[in-house]
């Protein structure tokens, strides 16, 4: 079984480059909100962005591009092998394929619907600060994780409900698309918690697009078998 060593100069690497952005978003930081407004102001009255629907959308097209991200690493990349936990496996392709459009089309189907009679959308014309909009998506993405680790710890623990969560563990070893390899319960577990989450916490509409963006790359990124680049394998 490898293991992996942190290299050291990757952490530093990181830390500088962290470090930077931090002083640059400090010192620029009315700039940036100036321009986050002015973004937002031009967002706002987009039809695309007017729509019901626009926020499962960027959902499902988000986890689209994460998988065939990780699909092409696998595939035509072999520089990105040696991050894999389980060594140089075959990547998936059309398996991955079918499954992911049945996913897509479980979920979006049903919100596309409700959206079609349901008008919800109401878009303010303050986009928040600069420092607003990184704490409304951290804050989100921790409350996510908090709400779905109960649930996902309980489909695990009670035995009356594993059959909920087994179609998940039936393949090994993990590739990206196995993120939305799910029964439809298990799948609406896992959306329930983001409505609510965002919901809970009124993020405003760019912060829940950011965190839809941000939380299925963490959630393809940990379904993908590969440990994270700054990490070197030894055997």
């Amino acid at each position: 079984m490898p293991s992996f060593v942190v290299s050291t100069r990757a952490v530093w690497a990181w830390r500088l480059v962290l470090l930077a952005v931090i002083l640059a978003f400090v010192t620029h930081h009315d700039v940036l909100s100036g321009h986050l407004q002015a973004l937002w102001t031009d967002m706002r009255v987009h039809p695309v962005i007017v729509h019901d629907s626009f926020e499962p959308l960027v959902a499902s097209a988000s986890f689209a591009t994460w998988i065939n991200m990780f699909r092409v690493w696998d595939r035509f990349i072999p520089y990105f092998r040696r991050f894999r936990l389980t060594g140089n496996v075959k990547p998936d392709t059309l398996l991955g394929f079918h499954h992911g459009m049945q996913a897509l089309v479980a979920y979006l189907l049903p919100l596309l619907v409700f959206d079609a009679f349901v008008k919800r959308r109401r878009l303010p014309e303050q986009a928040p600060s600069a420092a607003g909009l990184l704490l409304q998506v951290a804050a989100s993405i921790f409350v996510y994780d908090f709400l779905f680790f109960w649930v996902h710890l309980a489909l695990h623990k009670f035995r009356m409900l594993g059959w909920i969560h087994t179609r998940h563990h039936t393949k090994s070893p993990m590739n990206a698309s196995e993120v939305v390899r799910h029964s439809l319960l298990d799948g609406a577990l896992q959306v329930v918690c983001n409505i609510v989450t965002l919901n809970a916490l009124r993020s405003h509409p760019l912060s829940r697009m950011l965190h839809n963006v941000v939380i299925t790359y963490m959630l393809t990124e940990t379904h993908s078998g590969c440990v994270r680049m700054g990490m070197h394998r030894c055997m």
